[in-house]
């Protein structure tokens, strides 16, 4: 099963953090393998790549697709990344102007509760590992009541989806 990340932007939202994430993806390895047409890089279990929609040479609109044959560090931090963004769009596929076709039909019940499940869980646990500003971990009774809350929220996630058990 592959993992997919699509974002989707104008042109001056992606200029504007587009020296970052290529931080970002130099520091995970990703190996550009793409040309002047198509951007491609590619890691060992992730591949990124971007369409970008221009007019005289200014880019009007892009799409970032993050794809990961598993849960890796790269996958968690892109999603990270491009969450946190301003004017940047979560969609399911990149639009038709990109020129990619989607191959499989949408995602069960199921499969949108472990992609759910898979996201708050991550940034539940980031709380664990970097603590505060002060490079202080955060406070256990802190950290109880982020795995309380998740645990709250994922039972309504499964109700709102049908998802028994």
């Amino acid at each position: 099963m592959t993992l997919r990340l699509v974002y989707q932007m104008k042109g001056y939202a992606y200029s504007r953090i587009k020296d970052n994430w290529k931080k970002i993806h130099k520091k995970h390895g990703l190996k550009w393998e793409g040309n002047m047409e198509r951007f491609v890089w590619r890691g060992e279990k992730d591949v990124l790549t971007c369409y970008f929609k221009r007019m005289a040479d200014v880019t009007v609109e892009a799409v970032v697709m993050v794809e990961s044959v598993e849960e890796t560090e790269f996958y968690f931090e892109a999603m990270d990344f491009w969450e946190q963004a301003v004017d940047v769009l979560t969609v399911k596929n990149p639009p038709d102007w990109c020129g990619f076709k989607e191959e499989k039909k949408g995602d069960s019940p199921l499969e949108l509760f472990a992609k759910w499940y898979r996201k708050e869980k991550y940034r539940v646990s980031l709380l664990e590992g970097y603590g505060n500003y002060y490079g202080k971990p955060a406070p256990e009774g802190f950290l109880m009541a982020a795995w309380k809350d998740l645990a709250e929220r994922t039972e309504e996630k499964k109700k709102e989806l049908g998802i028994s058990g």
